[in-house]
């Protein structure tokens, strides 16, 4: 294993005061490079690789086996590349007939809602089952804005975008012209499916607002929703999708009003071509060579910088998460301990118990406002490790097929995870289950359910060292600054400017004294202004977008060190390097962040992922931290020095 902290990694020509991030990282981000297959590269992706290595020697040992099993079947289907190749667009001639035969708009969304079931994008909306932001003890369905072919719906407005949209128009001919269609005329279908989504992407919402889960929330019974966009018979829609409708939750009303006026004024021809770039676009991983390759020169290439495809095996485990729950148990068993599980449990009480603490004694909020977040605090839920039970695909055996085709064995699949979720409208909701698989590098806070969630697939090196017999409380400075600071970081979403507005129950609800929440709403308008004022790749970081990851960001380094220090009080602590406890503990936390990004995913990602660029949050918070100016001598006028500041 390698060294928890090791100093090669380190750029001592620079001072930690004025670049943490860099004094930290700064010969590794220079001795490593992206791997060709990959948009970003460091900490995370590191563990990421791990984890994948893991689960293909699940997969293999199945493949071995040769049992017949499920997962078995659809991993030997998904490696098959020459039966693939055989097939070529057979998979997908029956669908492709029955788009072209559409004759009325009427038929042209009960086809769509089919494969909507079947785990195909093919509307200008989509749709889930999922629990009521008001009522969190039962699910509902709610209804969103979708249906674009280009990352956000400034892509199509903004004029220094206009760049990738000229790669989208050639990535759909190019998919047209797979079906048979002439240069000339897969140019023109092109450019009218590209007008068609343009005007879906000037009614879109911008992310930025859709953080607001009051205003996004509008309930609406079903004739609601049929006066507001009549240009659909949502009652037929649903029932395809096997969903008796009476009510649900619209993302947006005037999205869903205007998106009608669109689609009668939208010649069928039109619409047509829109849902056979769709359909193709869902269907081109799972096809012969020439159609991936087209896919992944636009969507990886063109979009992301990616430089290589990934191996084989790579792109089907990714396909094998929607079967997670026949892999999750083998997975566990083979890579986590009981010992690193109960190791966990314990730091996140600690935390918890630091995030009370914190509670208690803030300032700026009342008794009663107190009160009610203590009692929010106290009920959540925690998931660690893995899951208690899984779910039953006993009815897939004998229908997941190494002989039929990798397209239509996908489909039977997403169509049994869409009719099992579907199952659950207007029943109450499973607090029980995962919804991430637990071999995931990942982390989570769910509002509806007042519950935090971490996978064993995150809880290894760097972020967590679980006991040893040489080390029987692992290495806690480190723990603590890295896995410790991503549970506060979740627990804190529970308290920033969306999580804030759901209760101990999971419901939307306004629990604060309006005193309280505009001393809060002050606080949070001082991140989001920080945050304005960072650079990354030449483009502003857009504040108001990654608000509440910058919150918690904050509130994960404070509750994590506070925690730390508690632990600390109670146990004897020993560095494991040259730097003090402290100072391992903040090191701990710059090393979770290094990473390398491609420029074209970065820029990318400052349009639509509420999360900022990874070295600003290895810094942003530090440099409004105390204890870190303490623990590495930062002074005022230094790069790592602003006054000190906190939510949480």
């Amino acid at each position: 294993m390698a060294q928890p902290i090791d100093i090669a990694n380190f750029d001592f020509s620079v001072s930690p005061r004025e670049s943490f991030y860099k004094y930290v990282n700064g010969s590794w981000l220079i001795k490593n490079q992206i791997p060709g297959e990959l948009a970003m590269f460091g900490s995370f992706e590191l563990l990421d690789e791990k984890s994948k290595v893991d689960v293909k020697q699940v997969l293999d040992e199945l493949l071995e086996s040769k049992n017949g099993s499920i997962a078995a079947e659809f991993y030997a289907c998904a490696m098959n590349e020459s039966a693939i190749e055989a097939r070529g667009l057979e998979p997908i001639n029956n669908d492709l007939n029955a788009i072209g035969n559409i004759t009325t708009k009427q038929d042209y969304f009960l086809l769509a809602s089919k494969l909507c079931s079947e785990g195909i994008a093919a509307t200008m909306f989509s749709f889930n089952v999922a629990p009521d932001d008001r009522n969190a003890t039962y699910n509902t369905l709610f209804l969103r804005q979708g249906g674009l072919g280009l990352p956000d719906r400034e892509y199509y407005l903004q004029d220094a975008k206009a760049g990738k949209a000229e790669k989208y128009k050639q990535y759909m001919t190019k998919l047209l012209m797979c079906t048979g269609a002439s240069s000339i005329q897969a140019q023109t279908d092109s450019n009218d499916v590209f007008d068609f989504e343009k005007q879906l992407a000037e009614i879109f919402i911008p992310r930025d607002e859709l953080r607001d889960p009051v205003k996004n929330y509008n309930k609406k019974t079903l004739q609601d929703l049929q006066q507001l966009c009549p240009a659909i018979e949502w009652k037929e829609f649903f029932e395809i999708s096997g969903l008796r409708v009476d009510e649900l939750v619209l993302q947006s009303i005037s999205y869903f009003e205007t998106l009608s006026t669109i689609i009668i004024k939208t010649p069928l021809l039109v619409l047509k071509k829109y849902l056979l770039i769709r359909y193709l676009s869902s269907a081109a991983p799972y096809l012969q060579q020439d159609i991936v390759k087209i896919d992944f020169e636009y969507k990886q290439v063109a979009l992301a910088g990616i430089q290589a495809m990934k191996p084989r095996w790579k792109m089907a485990y990714e396909w094998m998460i929607s079967l997670r729950d026949l892999i999750d148990r083998l997975y566990v068993e083979r890579n986590f301990s009981s010992k690193a599980k109960e190791a966990a449990s314990e730091m996140v009480q600690y935390i918890l118990d630091a995030f009370k603490a914190r509670i208690e004694e803030i300032e700026w909020m009342s008794n009663e406002t107190k009160q009610k977040a203590l009692l929010k605090l106290s009920t959540f839920k925690v998931k660690i490790g893995y899951p208690d039970k899984y779910r039953d695909f006993s009815p897939l055996e004998g229908k997941i097929l190494s002989s039929i085709s990798l397209w239509e064995n996908k489909k039977i699949i997403s169509k049994f995870n869409k009719d099992y979720r579907n199952s659950f409208y207007n029943k109450p909701v499973d607090r029980e289950e995962w919804n991430i698989p637990s071999y995931m590098v990942n982390a989570y806070y769910e509002p509806t359910k007042n519950e935090i969630g971490f996978p064993a697939g995150i809880l290894f090196p760097p972020f967590f060292y679980p006991p040893t017999d040489a080390k029987p409380h692992g290495e806690p400075a480190l723990n603590f600054g890295a896995i410790g600071g991503i549970i506060a970081h979740e627990i804190t979403h529970g308290f920033d400017d969306e999580g804030s507005k759901y209760d101990h129950e999971g419901n939307l609800s306004n629990w604060w004294t309006d005193k309280d929440r505009a001393n809060f709403d002050n606080k949070a308008k001082s991140i989001i202004e920080q945050f304005n004022s960072y650079m990354f790749y030449g483009e502003k970081v857009n504040g108001q977008l990654t608000a509440g990851e910058n919150i918690a960001d904050f509130g994960g380094l404070s509750i994590a060190y506070k925690a730390f220090k508690e632990y600390q009080r109670k146990h004897k602590v020993e560095p494991s390097s040259r730097f003090t406890v402290d100072q391992e503990f903040f090191i701990s936390w710059a090393q979770a962040w290094r990473g390398l990004v491609r420029k074209e995913t970065a820029l990318m990602l400052l349009t639509v992922d509420v999360h900022s660029p990874d070295s600003l949050r290895a810094e942003a918070a530090l440099r409004n931290f105390a204890p870190f100016h303490e623990a590495f001598g930062v002074l005022p006028g230094d790069g790592m020095y602003r006054e000190p500041f906190s939510i949480w």
